[in-house]
């Protein structure tokens, strides 16, 4: 089965190839009790999300999410308020119906990045963009 994504953003939609770090993480404290010398206490204590990675084929011209991430990097933290939105993140089987989406919260990009460009290869060139992000839901 051959799956792709889709990243809706501000109402426009992205196509990419890869979507990584939907993942969440919980720390746990462990507490050693006087008189358990069998075992241990553990407790959560703090939720982790991980960076999203979105991957495609380069698309020429200026994307809603470059100039989101220009924005970012050279803007939004000198004027001291981060613009943060919503990512819907689709993932569609091969005719294009929808299987799953996750809604991720208080997302903003960190990172732009080109694949190594080489004249000597024949292969597509990818662009990949992160986003930090506060949790997100299984919709």
């Amino acid at each position: 089965m051959s799956f792709h994504f889709e990243v809706q953003v501000d109402g426009s939609t992205y196509k990419f190839q890869e979507v990584t770090g939907l993942e969440v993480s919980v720390d746990v404290e462990e507490i050693k009790e006087g008189g358990r010398l069998h075992n241990s206490l553990r407790y959560p204590t703090k939720t982790k999300y991980g960076t999203i990675s979105l991957k495609r084929g380069i698309v020429f011209g200026d994307s809603e999410l470059v100039t989101w991430t220009k924005k970012i990097a050279n803007v939004g933290r000198l004027a001291g308020a981060v613009v943060t939105k919503e990512l819907m993140i689709t993932l569609l089987d091969e005719f294009g119906t929808k299987v799953m989406a996750w809604n991720v919260l208080g997302a903003y990009p960190t990172k732009y990045a080109v694949a190594n460009l080489n004249a000597m290869e024949n292969s597509i060139a990818f662009e990949t963009i992160e986003f930090t992000y506060s949790e997100f839901i299984l919709n």
